[in-house]
């Protein structure tokens, strides 16, 4: 699945938001176009804070469900542990 854990939805979903087909399904296990894709599709969905680019990566169309608030407070437990508050 790769780094990122992205799956066959995102990378659709990347190459609507460009409108254009750049990535493939395989492309998931590439580090540096996982970075690209999950940097488009954050962009698109809203980088206003660290909650919403996290919430957006889980669940791009449905960032404010409750499973995104679980991965949420993952990340954010993640983040205080390895970078402080």
């Amino acid at each position: 699945m790769g780094a990122y854990q992205i799956h066959e939805i995102y990378v659709r979903d990347a190459n609507r938001i460009l409108g254009w087909h750049k990535f493939d399904y395989i492309d998931r296990r590439d580090r540096a176009k996982s970075r690209e894709m999950t940097s488009i599709v954050i962009q698109h969905y809203g980088n206003s804070d660290i909650e919403t680019m996290a919430r957006s990566h889980k669940c791009p169309t449905e960032r404010y469900r409750e499973s995104t608030k679980e991965y949420w407070l993952k990340v954010k437990e993640y983040l205080e542990l390895n970078l402080g508050d």
